[in-house]
């Protein structure tokens, strides 16, 4: 285990992108690339939607191509019937602009597409990511994390309690690794494998103690 990083889940860069996210409203990297949704005369142009429509159409690309690569039950699990695809969906944002009567609801129109593009605060809730945060993560996640994600992916899909189990098993390995789990153990569980040792239980709700020793019985 590398203890230095105990608790946490990849290098200190990949955790310091996603950690820039809580402190502005806009991630700043978007902002310089687009613009700032608190600007109201964005948007209403759509000459200002270029940039953001020529970013969408890469992570679109780019996203499709790495889920095509996935394990079975992992691309079963996000394609699901009924949302839209990304393709329709950045469609969709374009319309609402071509429908947009006044320079209000352009710049609303935009404002949705950037937050489906980009990245955003919210509050309390931590950062909302769009395509581009979901990019670099594909690009740039540690292995346990993408590991975790697909191992997730196909927990939603599996029918089967062996693998359910076997997932299970390699989600809390993964979590126990990185400290974010901590095995429970009791001291006397020694005696419950004993094969001439029946009966014995172990307390649930604390560390080192037997309960109930009527139903103990000794072969």
């Amino acid at each position: 285990m590398d203890l230095e990083n105990t608790g946490v889940i990849g290098p200190q860069s990949f955790r310091q992108d996603a950690e820039d996210w809580y402190f502005c409203s806009y991630d700043p990297r978007d902002v310089k690339a687009w613009g700032s949704p608190t600007d109201t005369k964005l948007g209403v142009s759509y000459a200002t939607w270029q940039p953001i429509i020529k970013a969408a159409t890469s992570d679109i690309q780019y996203i499709n191509a790495w889920t095509a690569k996935q394990p079975l039950k992992y691309r079963e699990s996000v394609d699901l019937p009924g949302p839209l695809s990304m393709t329709q969906q950045l469609k969709d944002f374009e319309k609402t602009y071509t429908e947009a009567k006044t320079p209000t609801a352009k710049h609303a129109a935009w404002t949705a597409f950037w937050q489906w593009v980009g990245t955003y605060a919210a509050g309390t809730a931590g950062m909302v990511p769009g395509s581009n945060a979901q990019v670099y993560a594909d690009k740039y996640e540690p292995s346990l994390e993408y590991h975790l994600r697909i191992w997730e992916g196909e927990l939603d899909e599996t029918s089967s309690a062996k693998q359910t189990a076997q997932l299970v098993g390699k989600i809390d390995d993964g979590m126990i690794h990185s400290a974010y789990d901590i095995p429970i153990a009791y001291g006397e569980n020694v005696y419950l494998v004993k094969p001439d040792l029946t009966g014995v239980q172990a307390n649930p709700w604390q560390f080192q103690y037997l309960y109930q020793f009527q139903y103990m019985k000794l072969k």
